[in-house]
């Protein structure tokens, strides 16, 4: 039945010719811009191009060959751009569902990397750790790493300076 598909590129004779908006009728040769020696593989007479639109934007194009006749009949005419009129919606409908099905994935991932704490952190008044809800204890950075989205960067304050090297201090701070 098919032995072979193609497509055409945004900016293709073909596509530029369809994003006119209306249907168009001819000779097959005259309408796909084929060689001689492709039409004689073919075997092919009377062709159509017609625009799949939906809301004034092109969402597809239809293209129908004939074998038998030398130009589409005005009653298959008149079905194609039936359909065409149709499908518009539907294609869009899809599109718009597979864009919604990679949003919910793609915020569902991201969901699973956000950690956050809420409520009540049991931490211990003396050494700082945190209790789990499993009733371990953990470091402050530890606990605060698994389960936040935050990275550290370990300095020391004035005050512990102060305590921990006394002879660097002035007079002055």
């Amino acid at each position: 039945f098919i032995d072979r598909i193609s497509f055409y590129t945004a900016d293709s004779p073909q596509a530029i010719r369809a994003k006119s908006g209306k249907p168009i009728y001819g000779f097959y040769p005259d309408i796909f811009l084929v060689s001689d020696e492709e039409l004689k593989k073919e075997n092919l007479c009377g062709a159509a191009i017609v625009p799949v639109d939906y809301l004034g934007e092109l969402v597809a194009i239809l293209n129908l060959v004939s074998k038998t006749y030398d130009e589409i009949p005005g009653n298959t005419r008149t079905a194609v751009e039936a359909i065409a009129a149709q499908i518009g919606g539907v294609i869009t409908r899809v599109r718009v569902e597979e864009e919604r099905e990679r949003l919910i994935k793609e915020l569902k991932d991201a969901l699973e990397k956000v950690k956050t704490l809420s409520g009540l952190l049991p931490i211990c008044a003396n050494c700082k750790s945190i209790r789990d809800d499993q009733g371990y204890w953990h470091q402050v950075e530890e606990y605060l790493l698994e389960h936040a989205d935050v990275l550290f960067s370990h300095g020391i304050c004035d005050k512990c300076v102060k305590k921990l090297y006394p002879d660097l201090m002035s007079e002055n701070d």
